[in-house]
């Protein structure tokens, strides 16, 4: 009982010394960090912008117990904001000067960029009103939304369409990461195709087609798909069990022609002690099914030595195989 007392109470100082460390390196409160912010903001915008989730950003990086990170964005227009590291106890002096790396940046300079991306979706949107009922910009993706079920050859042109407009804006989109397009359509209103972007030469080029998970029914079929996978392996292939990861393609020409390609795990391989590591992602499993109606009708081991390959031989491997029994994704 002494000794939970005695962990109790070394705990109790542990936390009091994290919360007051910054204070006695000189770090300014976070209560202070937020008014000078509000001061700021209304002194040099007049109740344009408003912030949210402001936190310390103390590290070995900085160095500076007064650096602080913050989401600012527009009241009345929320979807214009930009995230920045600011030194919120010099704030109301040095002009809003932001951590950004090599270069000098404002909190103006990045309210500008988050002006601009705006304005740029809003431009796109109005450009493709008709096509897209909805358009949705997110970190990582851009969902469209039709109002009806185009067919293959008719999307194909509308995706080749919006991506070079896409490209057009290229810069002043300011994304650079990868990204999605989520096609979202009256028979699949959660999600339809994802069709993942590749840059080259900043410049987007549509990679191929896969099938969402959010896909009309698709879970039913999934659940079929790795009851049947789990009987093949116990017959089979016992050394092997499912991996948490899988990617579903579709087919280009026909919009219900599928295949999901699971990665399989070798349960031999022991990875635990001083033994040098083994990948033991050394099986990939293809199942053929249709989506429209729910018919799984094949499935084929692709390779059971996929640690000994690289990602491009890999990707060509499945492609090939795909290929092969008629799902045209690329």
């Amino acid at each position: 009982m002494r000794i939970v007392i005695i962990l109790g109470i070394c705990l109790f100082v542990l936390v009091i010394l994290a919360k007051g460390f910054t204070r006695l390196v000189g770090g300014i409160s976070k209560k202070q960090a937020s008014n000078n912010l509000v001061q700021y903001l209304t002194r040099e915008y007049k109740g344009e912008l408003n912030f949210k989730n402001l936190n310390r950003f103390f590290n070995s990086g900085n160095m500076n117990p007064n650096m602080f990170s913050v989401r600012i964005y527009n009241a009345n227009k929320p979807e214009i904001e930009f995230y920045c590291h600011i030194n919120l106890k010099t704030i109301l002096e040095d002009g809003g000067i932001t951590m950004s790396g090599l270069d000098v940046k404002t909190i103006n300079d990045y309210y500008l960029e988050a002006i601009k991306r705006y304005d740029t979706r809003q431009a796109i949107k109005r450009i493709f009103k008709t096509e897209f009922s909805l358009i949705v910009f997110n970190n990582n993706s851009i969902d469209l939304t039709t109002d009806v079920n185009l067919e293959s050859e008719a999307l194909q042109l509308l995706l080749n369409k919006f991506i070079t407009r896409l490209n057009y804006f290229y810069d002043d989109l300011d994304i650079y990461s990868d990204i999605a397009l989520i096609i979202k359509t009256p028979n699949h209103p959660e999600g339809f195709i994802e069709v993942p972007l590749e840059v080259y030469d900043n410049k987007w080029s549509m990679s191929c087609f896969m099938l969402s998970d959010k896909a009309t029914n698709f879970n039913i079929i999934e659940s079929r798909i790795k009851r049947d996978l789990i009987k093949y392996l116990e017959q089979s292939q016992p050394n092997f069990e499912i991996y948490d990861s899988k990617k579903v393609y579709l087919d280009k020409n026909a919009l219900s022609r599928a295949a999901s390609v699971q990665y399989l795990s070798d349960k031999t391989v022991n990875n635990e002690g001083t033994v040098k590591y083994q990948n033991p992602l050394k099986g990939v499993y293809a199942t053929y099914f249709d989506l429209e109606t729910g018919h799984i009708y094949k499935g084929e081991l692709i390779t059971t030595k996929n640690d000994k390959i690289s990602y491009d031989e890999e990707l060509v491997l499945i492609k090939k195989t795909l290929q092969a029994e008629g799902v045209l994704a690329w």
